[in-house]
C-alpha cells in the first residue's frame, strides 16, 4: 500500500475528527483528503505528472500538508526543502535536483530573482503569497488560488513502487 492510498483509508475512517488544528481553524480528515483531491487534479491541470521532482519549500503548515499528499497523488517526486536557506544554498540543491517545479513562500523567491535568477528559467513557480518581483517564469501559479480552485477531482491512483521524495541534508556555507 503506498501513502496516498495509506492516508485515504484514513480519511474514510476518521472523517470527521480533527486532522489540523491550525490558527484556530480545525480541518476534519475528510475536509483534508477532499481538499487534496483538489489540489492534485488541479497540480495535475497545470502539468504535474509522473516523476517529475518537485521542490517543496514551504514552513511548517497546513499548505504543506496539502501539497505533499497532492503531490504523491500525481506520482510526482516531492524534495522538502527548509525555507529559511539562502538562494546559494538553494541554487546548490536545485543545480542537482533539476526539479519542473518549485512550490515556494513568495519571500525567498524574491531574494532568489535579486540573486540567482536564471535558478528559475524553465520552472513551474508555485508561491504561497504574492511576489513582490516581477517573474519571468514560463508557468507562475499561486498556491491560494490552486487550493480554491474548484478542480474535479481526478482518478490518479499512485505508484506500488516509485520514489516518493528526495531527502537532502546539505548545509552550504553562504
Amino acid at each position: 500500500m503506498n501513502l496516498v492510498a495509506l492516508f485515504s483509508d484514513i480519511a474514510a475512517q476518521h472523517g470527521a475528527k480533527s486532522a489540523i488544528l491550525e490558527n484556530g481553524k480545525i480541518v476534519s480528515y475528510q475536509e483534508l483528503w477532499n481538499s487534496i483531491e483538489r489540489l492534485a487534479a488541479a497540480f495535475y491541470r497545470i502539468g504535474i505528472r509522473d516523476h517529475n521532482r518537485v521542490a517543496l519549500i514551504l514552513p511548517n503548515s497546513s499548505e504543506f500538508i496539502y501539497c505533499f499528499f497532492a503531490l504523491l497523488k500525481n506520482n510526482a517526486i516531492v524534495c522538502p526543502l527548509n525555507p529559511d536557506m539562502t538562494p546559494y544554498e538553494l541554487k546548490n540543491i536545485t543545480n542537482n535536483l533539476d526539479p519542473h517545479v518549485i512550490i515556494s513562500i513568495n519571500t525567498l523567491i524574491d531574494k532568489v530573482v535579486n540573486e540567482s535568477p536564471s535558478l528559475l528559467e524553465q520552472k513551474i513557480l508555485i508561491l504561497q503569497g504574492r511576489s513582490s518581483q516581477i517573474l519571468q517564469a514560463n508557468k507562475y501559479y499561486e498556491l491560494d488560488d490552486l487550493l480554491k480552485e474548484n478542480t474535479q477531482a481526478c482518478d490518479i491512483q499512485g505508484e506500488e513502487e516509485s520514489t516518493v521524495t528526495i531527502n537532502y541534508t546539505y548545509r552550504g556555507l553562504g
